[in-house]
């Protein structure tokens, strides 16, 4: 600074003595040599700078530097101020002082060298900022000053400006917005936290999911699998489905009863109750048209009526003592649901109630009443997947799986369950003909002469013939030519309907299972026994027993309607 002082200071002496011209004028301005006439006045153009303009301001008209003389206000003037460096060019405004022109620099960094003998020297040339428009009313800011080479903040150049804030370390370059402040940084996005891993699913165990189509079997028949379907549940709760073909199957069909059907897997086995009989057997049988009743009887199966059946299945035997302890066992430990039976049944006449089968299993059950076969239909039903026919309300939402004091048992009407047949489907199946001939009935089960009776039927007189006056194994004679054994003798059997003296004259012309009541209560019987007379033997012959009565000479044999597809 000491340096540009002094070469300032020699420079407007060298100057004035050229131009022999007093120090203490006021009002004139110093020229360039070579354009200064002996008078004192330019030759060339006059200068329209306005008075008071700093040193160092650029001449609009001529492009080249010049510096004016300091006016003098008397002896009390002051020295020049020092020249500041030049900062970025800034427009003069019209209605203000121009400022004093940026001198140029030097390419070394170093001072300037005079281009003239009146040429001030350069400051070295700061590096150039923004380029910022001057208001048109108001004078310009002087300019700001250049950052120092060491990052250091630089000096002041004096006047009213500012300094310069410090310098923020550099972020991400964010556009500015000229109408706005600068957006604040975004919040830091909090990491999410890993979860731990899920335990996977174990095996929890083995499912049936479906049953096999067949549960019923001959001794020893081989034990077909169609449609049974297992699955092995997973701790999740899902269900993954088994190959049946790696399944392995042991069962022991060598015996009557219930056997178990063991499934064994990589996941673990499951057992499948089987029902094993010999005397299970049922027929299908269209539906069709045949008079109801006789003319001859005095009691009350008159008169003669046309009646209109529907489709059935009837079993071809009565139901056995085996088949039925075979039910009420899977009943006691395989189903999900309580059971209970008035009577526990009995193996034939002469057997004890509840005594395990023995040599006379393929007898009929005896001692049981007629809610006691309704609701081993209606296990029978579960056991084999299929709804059960007999309610205790009228919703049909609670299966009959206890008897009710009242008897008043609701029927549902399409369920596929196992029944007691109605007695229009019992008469109609006993006096059939031959399967193929249907339309040509017999008197009585079989035949139409009574004393061909004894090949078909166990009464007093056939029972004598063979020394045995009691009950006998199923099948033990000839089937009638539908296929069905013992219609007439052995046992009677129950039949679905509420008995009313008074049916047959009001009954309409289709099969509608009987009156809704009885007004003693009473259920009907059909067929005779071993020791009924050849009368009740008859095809048309109806009997009656309390709801809740038993007998050692009546059982029942089993029935499913036949829905169309």
């Amino acid at each position: 600074m000491n340096r540009f002082l002094f070469f300032s200071a020699l420079l407007a002496l060298f100057i004035v003595i050229s131009c022999d011209a007093p120090l203490g004028e006021t009002g004139r301005e110093l020229e360039t040599p070579g354009s200064v006439d002996p008078a004192g006045t330019a030759s060339g153009q006059e200068s329209d700078q306005d008075e008071g303009t700093g040193p160092g301001e650029a001449d609009d008209d001529s492009g080249a530097p010049e510096v004016k003389e300091p006016e003098s206000s008397g002896g009390n003037e002051l020295p020049a101020e020092p020249e500041t460096p030049a900062g970025p060019e800034i427009p003069a405004d019209s209605s203000a002082q121009t400022e004093p022109p940026a001198d140029p620099a030097a390419p070394d960094g170093s001072d300037p060298e005079t281009s003239g003998e009146n040429e001030l020297p350069a400051e070295p040339e700061t590096p150039a900022g923004p380029e910022i428009p001057a208001d048109s009313s108001a004078q310009t800011d002087p300019p700001s000053e250049p950052a120092a080479p060491d990052g250091s903040e630089p000096e002041s150049s004096g006047g009213n400006e500012l300094p310069a804030e410090p310098e923020t370390p550099a972020g991400p370059e964010i556009p500015a917005d000229s109408s706005a402040q600068a957006e604040p940084p975004a919040e830091p996005v909090t990491p999410v936290e890993p979860q731990p891993p899920v335990e996977s699913a174990t095996v929890v165990g083995l499912e049936l999911i479906a049953p096999p189509d067949r549960i019923q079997y001959r001794v020893g028949e081989s034990v077909d699998l169609t449609g049974c379907e297992l699955a092995v549940r997973m701790s999740d709760g899902s269900l993954i489905p088994v190959d049946m073909q790696e399944t392995d199957s042991f069962v022991d069909t060598a015996s009557s009863g219930v056997s178990l059907l063991r499934l064994e897997t990589d996941h673990g086995s499951i057992e499948i109750p089987l029902l094993i009989t010999d005397s299970a057997e049922v027929h299908i049988l269209n539906g069709g048209v045949f008079i109801r009743g006789n003319d001859f009887d005095a009691y009350d199966d008159n008169p003669e009526k046309q009646i209109s059946v529907g489709s059935f299945e009837l079993s071809e035997n009565e139901t056995t003592y085996e088949l039925w302890t075979s039910v009420r066992q899977w009943a006691a430990e395989y189903s999900p649901h309580e059971w209970t039976w008035s009577n526990k049944g009995r193996e034939g006449n002469d057997g004890t109630a509840g005594d395990p089968c023995t040599a006379d299993y393929l007898e009929p059950v005896t001692y049981i009443s007629w809610q006691d076969a309704a609701i081993w239909c209606n296990a029978r039903s579960e056991w084999e997947g299929v709804t059960p026919v007999y309610y205790t309300d009228e919703t049909l939402s609670e299966p009959l799986r206890k008897p009710i004091a009242s008897g008043l048992v609701c029927v549902s009407p399409r369920a596929d369950g196992w029944r007691l047949p109605t007695e229009a489907e019992w008469e109609y199946a006993a006096g059939m003909g031959p399967l193929g001939m249907e339309d040509e009935r017999t008197e009585y089960p079989g035949t139409d002469d009574k004393t061909g009776l004894p090949r078909f039927a166990w009464y007093p007189a056939s029972c004598k013939a063979a020394g045995r006056e009691s009950t006998w194994p199923v099948g033990s004679l000839e089937s009638t030519g539908a296929g069905f054994y013992d219609m007439a003798g052995n046992v009677a059997e129950w039949c679905q309907d509420w008995h009313d003296p008074a049916w047959y004259s009001n009954a309409g012309e289709f099969d509608s299972g009987g009156p809704a009541a009885s007004p003693a209560l009473e259920r009907v019987i059909r067929g005779s026994s071993y020791s009924g007379t050849i009368v009740d033997c008859a095809a048309a012959n109806r009997s009656v027993l309390k709801f809740s009565g038993k007998s050692g000479t009546v059982g029942f044999r089993s029935a499913r309607s036949v829905f169309p597809e």
